[in-house]
């Protein structure tokens, strides 16, 4: 059974008012908690767990990537080109 994560977003001036609330909500559900000001998201406040998650497979993609660039002999140029690339095509694709 999956474990349904809530998203929600707060003023900054509830965060401020709430820190130490919001900190042990995230803590303990792993809900993800918008910030925003003046209306627009400007943060994310998730647990460290799920930091810590997303780091760890950031951290696996570049090195990835590092081994693929050196396998391709490409620059470090070359493999950003192909990077940005990468990412442009993907996000275009989300596109609705």
């Amino acid at each position: 059974m999956a474990v349904q994560l809530i998203e929600r977003s707060i003023t900054a001036s509830e965060a401020r008012t709430r820190l130490g609330q919001i900190l042990k909500e995230v803590s303990r559900t792993h809900d993800r908690i918008t910030i925003e000001m003046r209306g627009c998201p400007a943060a994310v406040l998730v647990s460290l767990e799920i930091y810590e998650q997303w780091r760890a497979q950031w951290l696996r993609a570049f090195e990835l990537l590092e081994q693929a660039s050196t396998r391709a002999n490409l620059s470090e140029k070359q493999a950003a080109k192909l990077v940005n690339e990468a990412v442009a095509a993907v996000r275009g694709s989300q596109q609705p």
